[in-house]
């Protein structure tokens, strides 16, 4: 759009919450190829006065990391004194144009800025996915605690799901409300070289995860390299499929008309040591509770299989 190409940019300020985010954008921006981040970085081409310097002023990490609104303002003033030449420290030498990031490891899209010395050069979204080629090394059995549907609501349960132009009139709370995967017509996944692997198993009803075996770590969401030592050579293993819920949130009124309500999204901690996004089905509203053991089943969405967790018979066991 702009006409400038990813050599044209001389200084780069992007979003890092965490150490591995420069990585993984620097492969989602289109600075460095698939699986070349990790070795460009180690090899010191962000320092300010070498190839591509990003996060001039130590990045959000170095601040305490504050709100979106600050941080993003944050690395926008960064950029215009790079262009200005009024840095007190890191002074990027002739800077002319800039690159500007919000938003990383979870974000499906981010706000990018791209500025000249004197005017914006141009603003715009980009998909916020990309990385390096992992190893996969799953076997092909299926965990024997993968269940084949989802569950089915009992006689009793209400089971009307509300779509979310009609949510207005929705009964809200209400405890005996089934919670089901979303229906067809949601294009769920974005499949990339590190995640393929995820959603392979997925359709072959095994929930896969990375392990770093140089720190003995699990690793999810699926990554280029592990986020403790940069080893890029991750293995993929297949889970249990077993865990309990850390946290969850019921939606009653959809962000969106085509999503259907309620619905549960949580995190769930896996008995390997990790935890994952998810959403919880197979049981009514007022069944969720925070510890409540639950398994992992799948479901299809317009060709895509994707992970849930529904309440398992080990419920209550303690581990």
């Amino acid at each position: 759009m702009a006409g400038l190409g990813r050599n044209d940019v001389d200084v780069a300020e992007l979003y890092d919450p965490f150490s591995f985010e420069i990585i993984r954008q620097l492969e989602a921006f289109r600075f460095c190829a698939e699986g070349e981040a990790a070795g460009f970085v180690l090899d010191g081409h962000i320092s300010p006065d070498a190839t591509l310097p990003v996060t001039t002023d130590g990045g959000v990490l170095s601040f305490s990391h504050p709100g979106a609104s600050a941080q993003m303002l944050q690395r926008v003033i960064r950029a215009a004194q790079q262009l200005r030449g009024t840095c007190a420290t890191n002074q990027v030498s002739g800077a002319e144009v800039a690159f500007v990031s919000n938003g990383g490891a979870g974000a499906l899209f981010s706000d990018v800025l791209l500025l000249g010395a004197d005017h914006v050069v141009a603003v715009g979204k980009s998909r916020s996915v990309g990385g390096s080629r992992a190893n996969a090394d799953a076997s092909s059995s299926t965990p024997a605690n993968a269940l084949s549907s989802v569950p089915s609501p009992p006689a009793t349960s209400a089971t009307a799901a509300t779509s979310g132009s009609e949510v207005g009139e929705a009964v809200i709370s209400d405890p005996q409300a089934w919670l089901a995967p979303q229906p067809q017509g949601i294009a769920p996944t974005m499949t990339n070289p590190v995640s393929a692997p995820l959603w392979e198993g997925a359709a072959a009803g095994e929930l896969r995860y990375q392990f770093c075996e140089a720190c003995e770590i699990p690793v999810m969401d699926p990554q280029p390299a592990c986020p403790q030592c940069l080893v890029q050579s991750l293995a993929w293993r297949i889970s249990e499929g077993l865990g309990e819920i850390e946290s969850y949130s019921v939606v009653w009124r959809a962000p969106l008309p085509r999503l259907e309500v309620p619905y549960a999204p949580a995190i769930v901690r896996l008995d390997e040591g990790y935890s994952m996004l998810t959403n919880i089905t197979g049981c009514q509203v007022g069944d969720l509770a925070v510890g409540k053991r639950v398994t992992v089943h799948f479901a299809e969405i317009d060709g895509a299989t994707l992970p849930y967790f529904a309440p398992s018979e080990h419920t209550d066991q303690q581990r």
